[in-house]
């Protein structure tokens, strides 16, 4: 069966999860159900129906899917970083450390009432993806943003439709109005 791209739209509910998934790129589907107001079953068929109409991507995660717009604007290696930040909580911790230029794991388990055990988990993929990196000063070891952790945050916090930092807009495209929007 053919999908017709704006036809797709048309519909509420993957209109709302499609600007779900513009504006929080590497969205998992229980968040963009919550974000659409649908259930995950619901939120997961109309995910489908925008992957095979090829208005959205996925990529894999650890237990869960992570989905983003199919309009090249983001580089498997932004969509990565992006992934790593999908945890809220690891999301709050990088924006910890971005807002703070530095900080120890001790700082973080406090101002987040969590272990340094939690925190540790939270900063694992955070490394793994280089956003962030971790200096000795003396007797302390701080962490610290890199400009890659500033650039993926920045990105998530985009309007829909906006370019990520650094990525010229996708050839052929313009960006699409927000629901509700007119053009």
């Amino acid at each position: 069966m053919a999908f017709q791209r704006e036809a797709v739209l048309e519909h509420p509910v993957r209109g709302r999860l499609y600007e779900a998934v513009a504006r929080q790129p590497g969205i998992t589907i229980r968040d963009a159900a919550e974000r659409a107001g649908v259930a995950r079953t619901t939120a997961a068929y109309h995910l489908h129906v925008l992957l095979r109409a090829g208005l959205i991507t996925t990529r894999p995660g650890n237990k869960t899917v992570h989905c983003y717009r199919n309009d090249g604007r983001l580089t498997e290696e932004q969509q990565r970083r992006l992934q790593a930040l999908a945890s809220k909580r690891t999301r709050r911790v990088a924006e910890l450390l971005a807002s703070k230029q530095g900080m120890q794991r001790s700082e973080l388990a406090t101002l987040l009432g969590i272990s340094i055990a939690t925190v540790n988990w939270h900063l694992r993929p955070l490394a793994e993806q280089g956003l962030l990196k971790e200096e000795r000063w003396g007797r302390r070891r701080m962490l610290l943003p890199t400009p890659a952790l500033m650039e993926s945050l920045a990105t998530i916090s985009l309007p829909a439709g906006a370019n990520p930092p650094g990525m010229p807009p996708a050839a052929g495209t313009a960006p699409r109005p927000s629901i509700g929007q007119t053009e």
